[in-house]
């Protein structure tokens, strides 16, 4: 017997300009994606991080606790108590291509259950109620086998499962997340291989 689509329990893929809770990224470190400009990169990173703050949670992937420590000293701005640290390592700094593709659902019954989630546990912590919020693991291939040493990121996504404490789907699709643009109504946009 075949699981349930994401589709058939309600969940669709909302658009890039849907309102959303939080922006999900892997703190930068590779020199081989950002040669000789990882301080420039952390540099624009944490200005990224200063803009998206006052608005919403920011998720930042870091590798160990010792990087944990480092970035929190850079995040000198007034909002820095939103950005959400994670020790869960990466190899590379591209998440939306190898992380979770999330996933919303309309139905009523979940519209309910988000608004007690909400007012229960606070509006730092919407991602934390399973329900309303589920998301899609890709098989991420490090864009076609080209980099053996980035698979390793393929993992990110069912280590974020307890996290973010929502159901995660398998279609069994090698895709990256950054490669799909949608408008949230069943319409995607792509190329083909």
């Amino acid at each position: 017997m075949n699981s349930p689509t994401p589709a058939q329990l309600g969940y669709r893929m909302p658009a890039e300009w849907h309102r959303h809770a939080a922006t999900w990224l892997s703190w930068p470190k590779d020199p081989e994606t950002w040669p000789d400009r990882v301080p420039q990169v952390e540099e624009i990173y944490l200005e990224m991080m200063a803009a998206l703050a006052p608005h919403e949670i920011v998720n930042l992937l870091v590798d160990a606790a010792a990087t944990e420590v480092s970035v929190r000293e850079r995040c000198t701005f007034a909002s820095a108590e939103n950005i959400r640290f994670h020790q869960i390592a990466t190899v590379d700094s591209w998440i939306r291509d190898y992380g979770p593709n999330f996933l919303i659902n309309d139905s009523p019954m979940s519209d309910k259950l988000q608004f007690v989630a909400d007012s229960v546990v606070g509006v730092n912590d919407k991602l934390k109620f399973v329900g309303h919020h589920a998301f899609n693991d890709w098989i991420f291939n490090a864009w076609g086998n080209k980099y053996e040493e980035l698979k390793k990121d393929n993992a990110i996504p069912s280590l974020l499962e307890s996290v973010v404490n929502a159901r995660r789907f398998e279609p069994g699709i090698v895709m990256e997340g950054g490669s799909i643009e949608v408008n949230g109504a069943g319409v995607v946009l792509t190329t083909e291989q």
